[in-house]
């Protein structure tokens, strides 16, 4: 088994399975209501690359802790999977993620599935960039709301 540099842990991309503790029960809560961190819509920033199936995705929404993508091809509940993000300036960092969930879109037409995935554990430089795109847009969203003088 490869042993991904600077990572620390080893298996598939580089990292092993870990005992994680019992998730809590679902609650009816809706998925905005669970998250943690809150998602912020990128509206284009954001490009999205699905390594594995030398595939692009649009990436819809982001946060510190994961991404939601629409696709044409589905992805595997709970797969983990390499993504390459990158900003309209250009500058792209390799994440990790796995599946929490996938749907299809449309019953109609072309096939497209909209999945949320979360960020694996990984070297905190492969999220710089995702940090860096959330505050950008914060940032823009304050200077739109503020009254002009």
């Amino acid at each position: 088994m490869r042993r991904r540099e600077g990572t620390g842990l080893a298996g598939s991309h580089g990292r092993m399975a870990t005992n994680a503790a019992p998730r809590p029960e679902r609650t009816s809560a809706s998925p905005a209501e669970r998250r943690r961190f809150p998602r912020v819509k990128v509206m284009s920033r954001l490009r999205g690359y699905w390594v594995d199936l030398d595939l692009n995705v649009t990436i819809r929404d982001v946060s510190v802790g994961g991404f939601s993508v629409l696709s044409p091809m589905p992805f595997s509940i709970g797969a983990e999977q390499s993504f390459l993000l990158s900003t309209i300036d250009g500058r792209e960092t390799l994440t990790f993620a796995t599946c929490r969930h996938c749907t299809r879109t449309a019953d109609t037409g072309p096939a497209m599935y909209f999945a949320g995935l979360q960020f694996l554990p990984q070297p905190a430089d492969n999220l710089t960039l995702v940090i860096e795109t959330l505050r950008a847009i914060e940032s823009r969203d304050k200077g739109q709301r503020s009254p002009k003088s």
